[in-house]
């Protein structure tokens, strides 16, 4: 049983009009499809999110990659992701880490069709559902307060149970008056999530995280960067 090839398949298309979180502004959205074919005949597909202008840089660490995994035993992921994780080299941070997770997603499908057991109870998962929620209010031209209000309510008419807003683009202020906006929008049974991409330091952090407690945030994803070790203590 071997890996006989590894191809990456790249979409990329435009968003309607640019999007913004904490730190990055986005006129496109793109997404990596890693597909592991094997002399089984069974093909694993892994997904890896998009990197802004980087698709050159994916295939040419997927073509880096390949070389180190053709003839190896697909069933052996953790073995893979020990050979892959060389953090002199690649893994630890940004692109390399998304393609080696995004093989090992691959690896696992892999495993899942072999035994023709779904990946999430492959993982020893019991349920048949999970809940999920719906991610979006981001910074964009001429999108105001009213705006991301008729933003939320159409998720709820989605059926969503909770949603995800970014925050970290505008001042503190001018943030919380916008998670204001949404709990007053989505009421007090839905769950809140805010995301600032790594856009504060500790101090800012702290300061909007005390402002806006009585919103009854879920959580607060990305307050620092992630190597921020003393901040996050």
């Amino acid at each position: 049983m071997k890996i006989t090839d590894i191809i990456t398949k790249i979409y990329k298309w435009n968003l309607p009009q640019p999007i913004t979180n904490g730190l990055h502004t986005y006129s496109t959205v793109s997404l990596n499809i890693i597909e592991i074919h094997t002399d089984e005949g069974i093909t694993g597909i892994g997904l890896t999110g998009g990197v802004k202008d980087g698709e050159k840089i994916v295939k040419e660490i997927i073509e880096y990659f390949k070389t180190k995994l053709i003839g190896l035993n697909p069933l052996n992921n953790e073995m893979i992701w020990e050979l892959l994780w060389e953090p002199k080299i690649v893994g630890r941070r940004g692109i390399t880490t998304r393609i080696i997770g995004g093989i090992d997603l691959a690896l696992l499908d892999f495993k899942a069709k072999l035994s023709n057991i779904p990946v999430h109870k492959l993982l020893g998962g019991y349920t048949e559902s999970v809940r999920a929620y719906i991610a979006g209010g981001y910074y964009e031209d001429g999108k105001g307060l009213k705006e991301l209000g008729m933003e939320m309510e159409e998720n709820l008419k989605l059926g969503a149970t909770a949603v995800k807003m970014k925050i970290g683009g505008i001042s503190i202020n001018e943030d919380v008056e916008r998670v204001k906006t949404v709990r007053e929008t989505v009421g007090d049974k839905i769950d809140i999530m805010v995301d600032a991409n790594c856009a504060y330091n500790l101090n800012q952090a702290i300061k909007i995280a005390d402002k806006i407690e009585k919103y009854d945030i879920f959580w607060f994803e990305e307050p620092l960067l992630p190597d921020d070790y003393d901040g996050y203590k």
